[in-house]
């Protein structure tokens, strides 16, 4: 039985919770002049630096709905920052990949994110550091079990 009691561990996912957003908004005002949002972001990170992937495997990445991804890439094609590729596996749902301009303006934010979280984690210890990843990385594998436990993917 865990250590910490339901009020703690409430106060942790609200403080996780509320980093989450809180990262999303600063990622989006720092690459805002990119025309680059917080979700472009995530969907070129999946696509980086020579993945060829369907909205559905993305989708499924980012444990989001596929309409989601579907807008998202809508747009990055619009703004020919990704590409479409024929899909061997299922000539509905091409592969998207980066375009040489997605993947130079993507390296453009990975100087961004460096910057910015560099400056972001200044005061946190190496140690802290490490247990907090440490932490994180024990919930997320948690809650994959109880998710693909609770409702197995179709094969």
């Amino acid at each position: 039985m865990s250590e910490i009691n339901s009020k703690e561990i409430y106060q942790v996912t609200w403080l996780i919770r509320r980093a989450f957003r809180l990262m999303g908004t600063r990622v989006d005002q720092y690459l805002k002049d990119l025309d680059i949002s917080a979700c472009d972001r995530s969907v070129m990170d999946y696509l980086y630096p020579d993945q060829k992937l369907s909205v559905p495997q993305i989708a499924d990445l980012y444990d989001v709905s596929r309409q989601h991804i579907q807008s998202i890439v809508n747009s990055l094609l619009e703004r020919q920052i990704v590409e479409l590729h024929e899909n061997p596996k299922h000539k509905r749902s091409p592969l998207i990949s980066l375009s040489s301009s997605g993947l130079k303006l993507y390296k453009e934010i990975r100087k961004r994110d460096d910057k910015a979280f560099t400056c972001l984690f200044c005061d946190i210890k190496k140690s802290d550091n490490k247990t907090t990843k440490k932490t994180l990385k024990k919930l997320v594998e948690r809650l994959t079990i109880e998710i693909e436990q609770n409702h197995p993917k179709e094969q």
